[in-house]
């Protein structure tokens, strides 16, 4: 490492540190929300269900109701749907049950998504279909069997969609949708097709590199724009100032790596993506402010070392 020290030392140049230090906040600003998305996906509901429970989320609602009637609207519209998408999109607060049953909705069709993950190489991706029945069971209504034969088939209801944005979907989809059916948890909706989990899966493996490497690449990157100036103080102002910008932008960002991912997968960003990063921002604010503001201070401090040190010379 003295050596590493004493080499960087020989080498001392403006130019270096300028590069090191665009170069540290360029990882970082990428490892900022790819960690945080990786965070939101993989949690266990407390992001989602804090959102709902405190706010009320609009938009985590307008998606999740989205979902429904793009589901609904591919198998017919069956009107139980309809009034469940009616339910999630109105200006009425949202009962506990049902906020309960957002989140279940999504973890199910998260979990769904995240074991096609872990497929063996060379598999190919299989659809997934999102299961809606927790959310007709807390706007108490059901949907038998017998409602299940009484809709039309899949490519029938696709058939009357010209036109409109569920028709695009459905074409671009190819007709890999799978089928609609009643499981374990009620009625199965095909809104995520094997095309779609393979670009999350493409997107994840993504994001997993850069969280892994980001923060690593911007800590050493850093370093060496301090160490190889012969104004330490300063650069460690301008590390600190980037730190704080960065900080402050947290949510943006993660509201931008989020709209990117869903933009690229449609159904299948809007079944797992969009509703957990939607509402991920909320909490990501709690602490992005206090962590700019407290580097911002440190920028500050560093920067009045470098004016003494230079009045002394």
């Amino acid at each position: 490492m003295l050596r590493i020290l004493s080499v960087l030392r020989r080498f001392r140049s403006r130019r270096l540190s300028a590069t090191m230090l665009t170069l540290s906040t360029t990882a970082l600003l990428a490892w900022i929300p790819a960690h945080l998305a990786l965070v939101a996906v993989n949690d266990d509901g407390t992001i989602l269900r804090t959102s709902l429970a405190t706010a009320d989320d609009r938009a985590v609602r307008d998606q999740v109701g989205g979902i429904v009637a793009a589901g609904g609207a591919l198998i017919g519209s069956p009107a139980a749907l309809r009034q469940v998408a009616d339910v999630l999109r109105s200006s009425a607060p949202l009962s506990g049950a049902m906020s309960e049953a957002i989140v279940e909705t999504w973890l199910l069709t998260r979990d769904r998504v995240m074991v096609q993950f872990e497929r063996p190489e060379g598999t190919p991706a299989a659809p997934v279909t999102v299961p809606v029945g927790p959310l007709l069971s807390a706007a108490g209504l059901g949907f038998t069997r017998d409602d299940l034969r009484a809709l039309p088939p899949l490519d029938q209801a696709a058939a009357g969609l010209e036109g409109t944005d569920l028709d695009m979907l459905f074409a671009e989809a190819g007709g890999e949708f799978g089928a609609v059916s009643i499981g374990e948890h009620g009625l199965e909706l095909p809104l995520v097709t094997a095309t779609q989990v393979g670009q999350l899966d493409t997107a994840h493996t993504w994001a997993v590199q850069i969280d892994r490497w980001g923060l690593v690449v911007a800590v050493l990157a850093g370093a060496v724009g301090v160490i190889a100036t012969r104004r330490a103080w300063r650069a460690l102002a301008i590390l600190s100032g980037l730190v704080a910008v960065s900080a402050a932008l947290a949510p943006l960002l993660l509201s931008l790596f989020g709209e990117s991912l869903a933009g690229g997968s449609r159904g299948a960003g809007a079944a797992l993506v969009a509703p957990a990063l939607t509402a991920a921002p909320a909490v990501v604010g709690g602490w992005s402010g206090p962590v700019a503001v407290a580097a911002a201070v440190l920028a500050v401090v560093f920067l009045g070392l470098h004016r003494a040190r230079g009045r002394r010379r």
